[in-house]
């Protein structure tokens, strides 16, 4: 292979794996339990939950979130792709605001 053509390959390689970076930048600093958390799942998880999770993770086939319990069972796999990663939800509709304020409330116990 030709030094031109080994650099195409590695080139498109490189877009590629740029390509496939879910990461949405988002920080641990950022979603530390603020000293002055309000959300709770009554007022906040629940239908942040419903309308962003629920769609896939209400049955058998997947991790199931329709209670409190499950979804605080489930908090750093959640964190993980929901918040520093945009692979959650699948279609991607969330906003890094309310990503952020997920983590906020996920590490702070998901009261």
């Amino acid at each position: 292979m030709s030094r031109s053509a080994s650099l195409y390959c590695a080139a498109l390689a490189l877009i590629a794996l740029a390509a496939c970076d879910d990461s949405t930048g988002i920080t641990a600093e950022q979603i530390a339990c603020p000293t002055t958390q309000t959300l709770t799942y009554a007022n906040f998880g629940q239908q942040v939950i419903n309308d962003n999770c629920l769609q896939c993770h209400a049955g058998r086939d997947r991790p199931t979130l329709s209670t409190q319990a499950q979804v605080q069972a489930q908090r750093n796999n959640i964190i993980d792709e929901a918040v520093y990663h945009s692979s959650m939800p699948e279609d991607g509709s969330m906003t890094d605001e309310l990503r952020i304020q997920l983590g906020q409330w996920l590490t702070c116990g998901a009261p």
